[in-house]
């Protein structure tokens, strides 16, 4: 299967959608539910489709720092555990919410073991996620563009270095 960048701009995409439905699911605790297990699978697919450039020059060298950095992210790894567990016939990951004048916040059901993150509901701990794997596609399309980017690829200066 011939794979282009844009799998992994669209799988990101998706994330994003599903961080905004959830954002947007108010007081339905069941579309709320629905949107965090897409998000979920939607976050690991963006790092999935990264990976399927490993054939490009450079990409083992700069994806396993990044790889390694999300290893030890206390949230990317307790939303991978999340997302493994739930895909594999797991709960729902939620502990309950805190609903005031039309608003609703959710909570994760177990403690994150990140002080600065213990009271965030879930689409805040979410988010921080999210963010860094923009981070982490927006450092592939800096080092990596030429491989993955027309408009980085067909340009004068790249052809020169050729």
């Amino acid at each position: 299967m011939n794979h282009t960048f844009d799998t992994v701009d669209y799988k990101t995409a998706e994330a994003e959608f599903f961080l905004r439905a959830m954002a947007d699911a108010g007081m339905d605790m069941f579309a709320f539910q629905c949107y965090l297990s897409a998000y979920l699978s939607a976050s690991r697919s963006t790092t999935l489709a990264l990976q399927q450039f490993k054939h490009l020059p450079g990409f083992n060298q700069w994806y396993q720092p990044h790889q390694e950095s999300l290893r030890n992210d206390p949230v990317a790894k307790y939303l991978h555990g999340l997302r493994n567990d739930h895909v594999h016939g797991g709960p729902y990951p939620i502990r309950g919410g805190r609903f005031s004048r039309g608003q609703a916040s959710y909570f994760f059901d177990e403690q994150l073991g990140i002080p600065a993150l213990e009271e965030l509901d879930i689409v805040s701990i979410c988010r921080h996620h999210f963010v860094t794997l923009l981070e982490i596609v927006l450092d592939c399309y800096i080092v990596l563009g030429v491989h993955i980017d027309p408009q980085q690829h067909y340009t004068k200066e790249h052809f020169a270095v050729l």
